[in-house]
C-alpha cells in the first residue's frame, strides 16, 4: 500500500512552537493527563493533532476545557511515526486516520482563548458542533440519574461515547464476547432501522419511506461522531434501503460487495483497518451461514411458537457472525471468549431495548415525567446487562487467553471454513433435489 506515502507530508517545526487550536473532542481523563483531539489553525493549514495535557491539580484550570474550546499552547509537534513513546501499531493507526502530529502540553504551557473556527473546514466545524450537541445530551443523561457504569453503557450504546466506561468494564465486555455492543456499528444502526420500519408505512410511499430512513440513519451517524464503523454501516444500509425500491430482487452479497468497493475507493487504507475487516466479515458470515443454521431446526417446530422462532433466529445470527470473525479476533486480540453465544443471546436483546429507550428519551423531551420514567428503565437495563456479563466472566474457562495465531494459521482457518461452507451448502442443495 503506497496510499499513505503518496499523500502530501506536512513539515513540522523542529523546535517548540506556539499554536492556536480548537478542541475537536471532549477531553478524556487518563491518570495525570487529559487526552483528545485538537485542530491547529494558525500554521498556514489546519492540522489534526492528538494531544496529552498534564493536569494542574492545584488550579484545576483544565476543567474549563470542553469540545469547541479555543486554546493557545507551546509544545513540540511530533509526527506519530517519530514519537518513540508510542507503540508502533498505534502510531500507524494515527497516521491512517489523518493525524498530522502528537503533542504533550505542560500544565502551565497553555491558556484558554476565543476559538477561531473560521479556518477549519466546514465539515469539521459541523462535526465539532454535533459533538458538542452529543455532550449536551450526555449531560442530560447525568441530570436524569445516570451514573457510574450505567452511564457508561447508555452513553456508548446510544450516543457512541465510550469515554465514561471504566477499564474494568471494558475488560468484562471483552472477556464475555459482548464488546461489539459497546461500539456503535451496524448492530445499533440496524436496531434504529428496525424500529423505524415498524413505525413507517411499508406498502405505500415506499421510495419516500426509504429516503426518510436514509436521512434519519445518516443524521444519527453524524450526531454520534460519524466513526468509520458507522460510516460503513450507514453506507450499507443506504444501498440496501434504496436497492429495495430501485432494484427489486437484489442480492445481499452484491450489495455488501458494492459497499466495500465504494468505501475502499474513498479510502483504500480502510482495508488495513481491523474494524473494517471485522464488520464486513460479520455481515458476510451471516449471509453465508445463517440460511444453513436456520435449517437445522424443522420449520414446522419454529412455526408453532413465536418465542422459539425469535430465540432460534437470534441464536443462528450470533453463531453465523462468530464463524468468520472468531479467527480474526483470536489473531488480533490473542484471546477467545468461550461463552460469547450466551452473551449474545442476552446482550443483543437488551442492547435493542437500551437503544430503543434512548430514542424514546430523545423524542419524549416534551414530557419530563415520561422521559424520567424511560431513563430509569434504560439505567436499570444497562446495570442489569453489566451484572449479567460480570457473572458470565466468572464462569469456569470463560476466556481462553494467550493465543498466538500466525498469518498462516489464520489463512488455514478460513480455508477450512470455506470447505465447511461448500460441503454444507451442497449437501443441503442435494437433499432439496432428492425431496
Amino acid at each position: 500500500m503506497k496510499y499513505a506515502e503518496n499523500r502530501p507530508k506536512t513539515v513540522l517545526p523542529q523546535q517548540e512552537t506556539t499554536c492556536d487550536a480548537v478542541l475537536a473532542t471532549e477531553p478524556e481523563m487518563h491518570g495525570k493527563v487529559i487526552m483528545g483531539d485538537l485542530i491547529i489553525t494558525n500554521k498556514g493549514q489546519t492540522m489534526k493533532v492528538r494531544y496529552s495535557l498534564l493536569r494542574d491539580t492545584a488550579s484545576q484550570r483544565w476543567q474549563s476545557l470542553h469540545i469547541g474550546s479555543g486554546l493557545r499552547f507551546s509544545a513540540f509537534l511530533i509526527a506519530p511515526s517519530q514519537n518513540t513513546f508510542l507503540p508502533a501499531e498505534y502510531a500507524r493507526w494515527l497516521e491512517r486516520h489523518d493525524y498530522t502530529a502528537t503533542t504533550f502540553i505542560g500544565p502551565f504551557d497553555w491558556q484558554k482563548r476565543a476559538a477561531n473556527k473560521m479556518q477549519i473546514p466546514r465539515h469539521t466545524r459541523a462535526m465539532i458542533y454535533l459533538r458538542g450537541v452529543r455532550q449536551t445530551l450526555i449531560n442530560r443523561y447525568q441530570h436524569m440519574g445516570f451514573d457510574g457504569q450505567a452511564l457508561g453503557v447508555a452513553a456508548a450504546m446510544t450516543l457512541g461515547d465510550r469515554s465514561y466506561i471504566s477499564p474494568e468494564l471494558r475488560n468484562i465486555y471483552s472477556e464475555s464476547g459482548a464488546a461489539h455492543v459497546l461500539a456503535l456499528s451496524g448492530l445499533h444502526l440496524g436496531i434504529i432501522y428496525f424500529f423505524l420500519m415498524i413505525l413507517l408505512p411499508k406498502k405505500r410511499w415506499q421510495f419516500a419511506t426509504r429516503l426518510l430512513l436514509v436521512v434519519v440513519i445518516w443524521s444519527y451517524a453524524w450526531l454520534v461522531g460519524l466513526s468509520a464503523s458507522l460510516c460503513r454501516s450507514a453506507t450499507l444500509l443506504t444501498m440496501m434501503a434504496l436497492g429495495d425500491v430501485i432494484f427489486r430482487g437484489r442480492q445481499p452479497i452484491n450489495t455488501l460487495a458494492a459497499t466495500a468497493v465504494v468505501l475502499l475507493i474513498t479510502n483504500p487504507l480502510s482495508l488495513l483497518d481491523m474494524s473494517f475487516q471485522l464488520s464486513f466479515l460479520a455481515v458476510l458470515s451471516i449471509l453465508l451461514f445463517y440460511p444453513l443454521f436456520s435449517q437445522l431446526l424443522p420449520a414446522s417446530l419454529t412455526a408453532r411458537c413465536y418465542v422459539l422462532r425469535k430465540v432460534w433466529s437470534l441464536l443462528c445470527t450470533s453463531a453465523s457472525a462468530m464463524l468468520l470473525t472468531t479467527p480474526l479476533i483470536a489473531y488480533y486480540f490473542h484471546n477467545l471468549p468461550v461463552y460469547s453465544l450466551l452473551a449474545s443471546l442476552v446482550a443483543v436483546p437488551m442492547s435493542t431495548l437500551i437503544v430503543g429507550g434512548g430514542m424514546l428519551m430523545l423524542v419524549s423531551a416534551f414530557h419530563t415525567g415520561l422521559q424520567q420514567m424511560v431513563a430509569h428503565g434504560v439505567a436499570w437495563l444497562s446495570q442489569a446487562l453489566n451484572n449479567f456479563l460480570t457473572w458470565e466472566t466468572q464462569l469456569p474457562g470463560a476466556c481462553i487467553s494467550n493465543l498466538n495465531m500466525s498469518g498462516l494459521g489464520l489463512a488455514t482457518c478460513y480455508l477450512l471454513l470455506l470447505m465447511v461452507w461448500l460441503t454444507w451448502h451442497f449437501a443441503i442443495e442435494k437433499m432439496k433435489v432428492k425431496w
